[in-house]
């Protein structure tokens, strides 16, 4: 990926959070691959937050990656247990609960609806008198 390649939607005003196993070493200085993908998220302005080893060969694998410019994550994340190869990773969110969106809904009073008076608006409509063979 380059950095023309990054998602329109992350130009956006909104947070960007990443948390994935990315299998890149991305602590290896002398890796090519991890230089780049490092180098890449500089130049797109992003931030690799893991700092400790995710897998039990020694490496960080497994990522949490924001905006330079956001605050979401609070604190340095942790790595916890290792559940399998790898370690979960665990990193205080600063977020909030959108806001519950209110909207008002209106019903029809089915018992004042003059049925005959529908029937015979039913029959009279387009929809009954345009019905065409199959």
């Amino acid at each position: 990926m380059t950095a023309s390649e990054v998602p329109s939607s992350w130009e956006a005003k909104t947070f960007v959070e990443i948390c994935e196993d990315f299998n890149i070493h991305v602590d290896s200085v002398d890796d090519p691959d991890s230089v780049k993908f490092r180098d890449l998220l500089e130049s797109i302005g992003l931030r690799q937050h893991v700092k400790k080893s995710t897998h039990n060969d020694g490496h960080i694998l497994d990522l949490i990656i924001t905006r330079i410019t956001d605050s979401t994550i609070c604190k340095e994340p942790k790595v916890d247990r290792f559940i399998s190869d790898h370690a979960s990773v665990i990193c205080h969110v600063l977020a909030s609960r959108p806001s519950k969106a209110r909207r008002q809904i209106t019903y029809r009073k089915l018992n004042s609806v003059d049925t005959d008076k529908l029937r015979r608006d039913v029959a009279a409509s387009v929809l009954c008198n345009t019905v065409t063979a199959c």
